[in-house]
């Protein structure tokens, strides 16, 4: 770990200085150290998200839905989802900025709420992660939603509403909404380029494992986005796409959009999101405290021949159909 931290921080000042291909060289052994140090499994992570995306199809949400007693009228959660490096910081400054709302940061509470469940249902130990998905519709979703409510009552003051930005929460869409069927879910999307760059580049700390190989990561991209094109087709009143590009280029008309899909009334301080006191702790903590800015916009374009490999896998998958590139 700590080799590859040498690697990556020596890649950063070398981008910085616009030594773009040195800083890839550098950057790219440090990915392959750290990969090395991983047991980790491919294959069992996309198995994983396909069948999510099987089990939770309209159909089943719907006699899920039917089925509950009650409904938990609270409307209080926002969740700011999404790849890491989509831009899900930068909406989560917005909208906290807005009077009514606060940020709770990226929470673990219903991942660990629902393993909880998960825990009680007395299910077989050997099952897979793939085989615990489809058990996962016996859980008790009312009791799953009172529980998260609970669990973070002490985070949100009185606020009317709190963000909850686990960009994990992007996987358990269906399930969310069947806890909290009030909940808004503002789902954000970046060209997949930058957003697969920008993933490679970052060093993370036990997430997000299929980030330091070009292939695994086109793979983990592509299951990805087939999963919440799903969420966007079955809960088009719950989900709302929000592109990072769009964002940056139009702040004003994208934010006032944003704002009413929340059902809040607009305020000119969600444009001064940089004035935002609240804390952060992500990767863009420091960009967070600056006005918008496109520098980030199309930086890919300076590794177009380092990430061929990921560019020519996107292509096949059909990832890139309606991007510049």
């Amino acid at each position: 770990m700590r080799k590859a931290k040498i690697y990556y921080a020596l890649a950063k000042e070398l981008e910085d200085c616009e030594r773009f291909s040195e800083s890839y060289k550098i950057r790219q052994l440090g990915a392959e150290v750290y990969r090395k140090s991983l047991n980790y499994n491919l294959n069992d992570e996309l198995n994983f998200i396909r069948a999510i995306k099987q089990t939770y199809t309209a159909q089943t949400l719907k006699e899920k839905k039917e089925r509950q007693a009650t409904e938990l009228e609270s409307n209080k959660p926002i969740f700011v989802v999404g790849l890491p490096r989509t831009g899900t910081t930068l909406l989560e400054r917005i909208v906290s900025s807005h009077s009514k709302v606060t940020s709770a940061g990226e929470l673990t509470h219903f991942n660990r709420l629902m393993s909880a469940g998960m825990d009680q249902l007395g299910l077989v130990p050997q099952l897979s992660r793939s085989e615990m998905v489809s058990e996962s519709t016996k859980l008790d979703f009312v009791q799953l939603g009172k529980q998260y409510l609970e669990a973070t009552k002490a985070l949100v003051g009185k606020k009317e509403h709190f963000i909850d930005k686990l960009p994990q929460n992007s996987l358990y869409i269906g399930l969310i909404h069947l806890a909290l069927p009030k909940a808004k879910v503002l789902l954000l999307e970046r060209h997949p380029l930058d957003v697969c760059y920008s993933v490679y580049k970052q060093l993370f700390t036990d997430a997000f494992h299929f980030s330091y190989d070009l292939e695994e990561l086109a793979d983990y991209y592509h299951e990805h986005q087939l999963l919440m094109a799903h969420w966007q087709k079955e809960l088009p009143n719950v989900v709302k796409t929000v592109r990072y590009e769009a964002l940056v280029n139009n702040l004003e008309d994208n934010a006032k959009a944003v704002i009413d899909f929340c059902g809040l009334d607009w305020e000119e301080s969600c444009l001064e999101f940089h004035k935002n006191k609240q804390a952060t702790t992500t990767a863009s903590a420091s960009q967070v405290r600056q006005k918008v800015y496109s520098s980030s916009i199309g930086m890919w374009k300076n590794y177009k021949n380092e990430l061929q490999p990921l560019i020519s896998k996107l292509e096949a998958y059909g990832c890139l159909e309606g991007w510049e590139y």
